[in-house]
């Protein structure tokens, strides 16, 4: 289970299953937190490492991390597409073999659609995520 699924399980036991929709409230018991409260997330492999979106905190925050497992550094940026348009990070960062790196844009209404992050690599291209969405 990944840290913030322990955190939303954590967080169901201290409400009760009072506080769960019917459902949800009815389901065996597996370990797990239901998935419709659990992040959601899609990654790709590359050459280099792994670049990942999440979809987390109600729909109100998408994530986008890339952790570098080899090569040289490189610059690059963060951003994602939502419903056909780009949204871009604050600026572009350095990333080394061994390191990894995110941002998170927060405050936003996703809804049921689906995002795929992207990162831009400075005279390289764009390599982008598989498209995710939490419905």
């Amino acid at each position: 289970m990944t840290k913030a699924g322990t955190i939303a399980a954590t967080s169901l036991l201290l409400l009760g299953a009072g506080a769960l929709p019917a459902a949800a409230a009815a389901a065996p018991s597996t370990g797990e937190a239901p998935a419709s409260i659990l992040d959601t997330s899609r990654c790709t492999s590359l050459s280099n490492g792994t670049l990942c979106v999440r979809i987390k905190d109600a729909r109100s925050t998408v994530e986008v991390t890339y952790s570098k497992s080899a090569g040289g550094a490189v610059t690059a940026r963060f951003g994602f597409n939502y419903q056909g348009t780009d949204y871009n990070d604050a600026g572009a960062f350095s990333i080394n073999a061994g390191e990894t790196k995110s941002y998170a844009w927060h405050n936003l209404d996703v809804l049921c659609n689906s995002v795929v992050g992207f990162l831009s690599v400075t005279g390289q291209r764009r390599f982008q995520t598989p498209a995710v969405s939490d419905c």
